[in-house]
């Protein structure tokens, strides 16, 4: 490690009465339970019903690495936010996002997730912001709150081709629960030779945001693609997709779309799988074509590509 800056220290908060902090929202919790369901849980829950805030600042030169290390686990962050100063939130944006589990060792091969950082966030080029139950904005800051657990400790790394300035804020409860899967995510763009994005382990698809150009192109890039369970093909895109409903598009929305006009029309549709993740016992993956980009989120019990959780 020693090629990489490694950022030790947190900086644990009070409570700001002037900043709300929501509760971690119940439809979300139960997403990293890898326990078949209608199972009973392992034993009572194990993460505490308070939170705890943490704040990192944020000063980076252009094609920096900044590598911080999250709060001692056994832990689960709750909610993940950034607050880019507005003269860098393009470059906030076109940053790539790195979260390990488990691990002190910052390779990207070893990370977990890896997806660029404003698709973390919902924010696509070109296109609106989301404002969903899992991803949108809370005031300046940009928020995430698909539970992300660990056991030991966490590493969370930024890579940025401009300068950035903000801060990113997190908020944990103590405690994971032992049935817990680690959060995944990936980023499939079109390229030659593409493949489908996936996994061998067992674990829940937990939600996909895809990005094309205009609505003609994600309508044909929602219709050719599908989702592999085990191995057998499950269900076609559309189906996860579903029909956004317009009266399921505000703050605690789990699916939608947003489409921007002009000169370079773009179209965008998101569906988190809150009540009615997909499961998979020995691998799946998502299989798409076409001049699109999807980010898929599931969670697993390996923390990072060929390697075990060891739990």
């Amino acid at each position: 490690m020693a090629w990489l800056p490694l950022v030790l220290c947190w900086l644990a908060l009070a409570d700001d009465p002037a900043s709300p902090r929501p509760a971690f929202d119940a439809r979300l919790a139960d997403l990293p339970k890898l326990r078949a369901p209608g199972a009973p849980a392992a034993r009572p829950a194990a993460v505490s019903s308070e939170t705890e805030p943490a704040e990192y600042p944020v000063e980076a030169a252009a094609r920096s690495t900044q590598v911080f290390l999250l709060p001692p686990g056994p832990r689960t962050v709750t909610a993940l936010r950034v607050v880019p100063t507005p003269a860098t939130a393009d470059a906030w944006r076109a940053a790539r996002l790195r979260l390990t589990w488990d691990d002190d060792d910052p390779d990207p091969a070893r990370a977990g997730v890896d997806i660029p950082l404003g698709l973390a966030f919902g924010r696509a080029d070109g296109l609106p912001p989301l404002s969903s139950l899992a991803v949108g904005a809370e005031g300046s800051a940009w928020v995430n709150r698909f539970p992300m657990p660990y056991r030991t400790r966490a590493l969370l790394r930024i890579d940025a081709d401009a300068p950035l300035q903000g801060r990113i804020r997190l908020q944990t409860a103590r405690g994971v629960e032992p049935d817990a899967g680690y959060f995944r995510g990936t980023v499939w763009s079109s390229r030659p030779a593409a493949g489908p994005v996936g996994e061998a382990a067992r674990g829940r698809l937990a939600g996909l945001f895809l990005v094309a150009e205009g609505p003609d192109g994600l309508s044909r890039f929602v219709r050719g693609g599908r989702l592999l369970i085990d191995g057998k093909a499950a269900r076609s895109l559309s189906d996860i997709l579903g029909d956004a409903d317009p009266a399921d598009g505000g703050p605690g929305s789990v699916r939608g779309e947003v489409t921007a006009a002009g000169d370079r029309p773009r179209a965008g549709a998101f569906r988190w799988l809150v009540g009615d993740p997909v499961a998979f016992e020995r691998s799946f993956a998502v299989e798409v074509s076409g001049g699109s980009t999807a980010v898929v989120l599931w969670y697993s019990d390996r923390p990072a590509p060929g390697r075990g959780g060891g739990r």
